[in-house]
This record gives C-alpha cells, structure tokens and sequence, in this order.
C-alpha cells in the first residue's frame, strides 16, 4: 500500500484541525467605531476602567481607547448590545433610533455575563433614554453606573417632564436598589438626590417631605430647586405650605374630613410656629364646621382657636390666624351659653385693625345677653 495519499490526507486534515483550533482559540471579532470615522476592527473586547475600554489586538497585544471617543460598539457575544449601538448610531444618522436603542440597551443590562457590556449598557441608558422619555430606563442606568463610578462621577438623569406611571417605576427601582445594595452613605444620598427630583417632578408633597427627611437624617442640605446652603428645615417649609394649602384647599370646598385628614396625618411636619398655628387653626375651623351642633365637637374647636391665641400671638406673620382664632372661640362660646367668656374673648377684637375682625366682634357682641 502506498501510504503517500493517506500521509498527505492526515497532514492535510492535521493542518486544518490546527489552524480551525487557533482560529477558534484567538477568535476577535469585535469592533470599536471611534469619533471621526476610525474603525479598529479585530479586537477582544476585555474590561472597562477608569474611563477606558480595554482590548487585545489581533496580533494579541493590549490597547485601550477612552470611552468618549468610542461611537460605537460590535462585539460578537453581545448581540443586544450590537443591535443597540447600531440603532442609536447607524453610518446615516438620520436613520438614529433611539427608542430602539434604548430597548437593546436594557436586554444588555440585564442579561450579559460581561461586566463591561453591563457597564456600557448602563451608560448608554443614563445618558440617552431620557431623551425618548424612558426615566425607568435612565434609572436602571444611573443604579449601575453609581454602583461603578460612585457619585461623584454619576449624572443625575433628569425627572422633569416624565408620564406619573414611568416616575412611579423609576422610584421603585430606586427603592429597590437601596434595598437590596450594601451601599456606601455616599451613594444612598446620590440615589435619594434622584428619588427627591421624582418626588418633586410628582408633585407628591408627602412622599417628598418623606425623602426630604431621609436625606435630612443623612445630614445633607437641601433647597427647594437642588442641594446646596439651605438648610433641609428651608425645604421642608415648603413642603409644609404646600399640605396646609391642599387643607385649606378642602376646607373652601367644604371637604371638613378631608381637611381635618390632611392636618392630622402630617401633624409631625409642622415644625414651624407659623406653620403650627396655620394648621391649628384650620383644624379648629373645620372642626367647627362639621360639629352640626355638636356641642362637644363645637367645644373642641373652641379649645383648638384658644391654643392659637395662647401659643402663637407673639409668631411674626401668625396675627391674622390669631385675631381670627380669638373671634372663632368667642363665636363659639356664644353659641354655648357662655356670654361672659364670650365677652371677655369679644370685647378686645372690636378695636381690631382688621375691619372685618372688629365688626363681626362688635355684631357677636351686640347679640349677647
């Protein structure tokens, strides 16, 4: 037997099993698309670190190029990824899909096994979804890219303008995430500073003072448009007149429950005297309107005005509850049977500056026996 043909067949076979084994070994089928139109194709996609992309050549020596100059993405284990990158930044940039984009991202984010997909994913998503209304997406974003680079590298997205349901989303994610992360102090406050904007992009003034008080608590300072000098008591003041507004709101459309509510669940965010005496006095007049001739609910409102005028006489901006609370209780008392405490509580109201305090005082006072 010859053996020359079957020696050739196995060199032959031999040298195309090596060279498959090596080619599948040194595979680098990944692309970098780089601003001003350079391309480094060839590549091993293998880190990202301190603002870089990391990858072996061909000739399987190691580069970097930084993340800013790096337009776009094709990495052959990384299908979403690729998808998205050539969506948001297709060679026609009219053609730019960036909902699209924003999906792909996402299915990156959670699904790759490889930390720098997850990170460019999260980049992407923080810097971009926002523009297509996507906060939810932004958020997801800003969680990973936090946990990564810390706060002092990580963009807030901005909250203003998105639909209640995405707010809501993108606050429970936040929640989630400070729940379930063994988070530094540093990037709990970051992730409050976003769930305070959404709060306030919600114009939810109970759950806003409610994050106000965790930052608060943190020791951080806040104002009511971002975090700076002012004191988190400033902010909260805020807060505060906007639920005393919402009572008083209920109040004029004759909702006395609803008013009565809002006071007394909130009771502990009022920790201003002014504030204080605006809540009590509209407790004590919604209490008096609703007692239907209770005389015991009428007694009660009576006890609240007299808190006002006992505690907050002397509070700068509190005089006009103060009169008013002092002519309620007389009110009241008269409605009661007692003309004498009546007229002591009158009697003083009908020399008011106010012409409406004083002449009601005086029509009370001539009805008394």
């Amino acid at each position: 037997m010859n053996p020359g043909p079957l020696i050739k067949f196995f060199v032959t076979c031999g040298l195309w099993s090596v060279t498959w084994l090596c080619t599948t070994s040194v595979s680098r089928a990944d692309s970098l698309f780089l601003v001003g139109g350079t391309t480094l194709s060839g590549l091993k996609i293998t880190d990202v670190e301190g603002g870089r992309i990391r990858f072996q050549t061909s000739a399987g020596s190691a580069g970097w190029r930084e993340l800013d100059k790096v337009v776009r993405i094709s990495a052959e284990a990384e299908p979403a990824l690729t998808e998205a990158d050539q969506a948001f930044a297709p060679p026609d940039p009219a053609k730019s899909d960036v909902g699209r984009a924003v999906d792909g991202w996402q299915r990156a984010l959670r699904s790759s096994s490889r930390p720098w997909a997850r990170y460019w994913a999260a980049r992407r998503l923080l810097a971009n979804a926002g523009r297509v209304g996507r906060l939810d997406a932004a958020t997801l974003g800003f969680i990973e890219v936090l946990e990564s680079d810390g706060p002092a590298a990580t963009a807030l997205p901005a909250a203003a303008g998105a639909s209640a349901s995405t707010l809501e989303l993108a606050a429970a994610q936040l929640e989630q995430a400070m729940s379930a992360r063994n988070w530094s102090d540093d990037r709990q406050v970051a992730a409050l500073q976003l769930l305070l904007s959404i709060r306030r992009a919600a114009n939810d003034p109970a759950k806003t003072a409610a994050v106000l008080d965790r930052l608060a608590a943190k020791g951080v300072t806040v104002t009511t448009s971002g975090f700076g000098p002012d004191s988190v008591a400033a902010a909260l003041g805020g807060i505060s007149e906007q639920l005393l507004a919402d009572a008083g709101r209920a109040l004029a459309a004759k909702d006395y429950p609803g008013a009565i509510a809002q006071i007394e669940k909130n009771r502990e965010r009022f920790t201003e005297p002014r504030h204080q005496a605006e809540a009590l006095f509209l407790l004590a007049t919604a209490t008096e309107a609703s007692a239907a001739g209770d005389p015991n609910k009428q007694l009660s409102a009576a006890l609240d005005f007299m808190r006002v005028v006992a505690n907050f006489k002397d509070v700068p901006g509190a005089q006009a509850r103060v009169s008013a609370s002092q002519l309620g209780a007389g009110r009241i008392l008269a409605m009661l049977g007692k003309p004498d405490e009546a007229r002591r509580l009158l009697t003083p109201l009908s020399q008011d500056a106010d012409p409406a305090v004083h002449q009601q005082a005086r029509a009370l006072l001539d009805r008394l026996p």
